[in-house]
């Protein structure tokens, strides 16, 4: 079984993310809700700069609703 943040960092804009920012660590798992919907959001942060990776994702079926890079 894979987890929420294992499928994100799948993402080819996970894989750019990482390209620039080797070293990230995870922040808390938030839920929230995105047009009028339950939503999950998984974010990492890079650990040498404030550069981040934001994704939202569907609460019940994983599916990526927004991506957002900070920094």
């Amino acid at each position: 079984m894979i987890s929420l943040a294992g499928l994100v960092l799948s993402l080819p804009e996970s894989k750019r993310f990482l390209q620039t920012s080797p070293r990230i660590r995870a922040l808390p798992i938030q839920q929230v809700e995105v047009d009028a919907h339950p939503a999950l959001v998984t974010r990492f942060e890079s650990v040498t700069d404030n550069t981040t990776l934001t994704v939202v994702s569907a609460y019940d079926t994983y599916e990526v609703l927004r991506i957002y890079r900070g920094g």
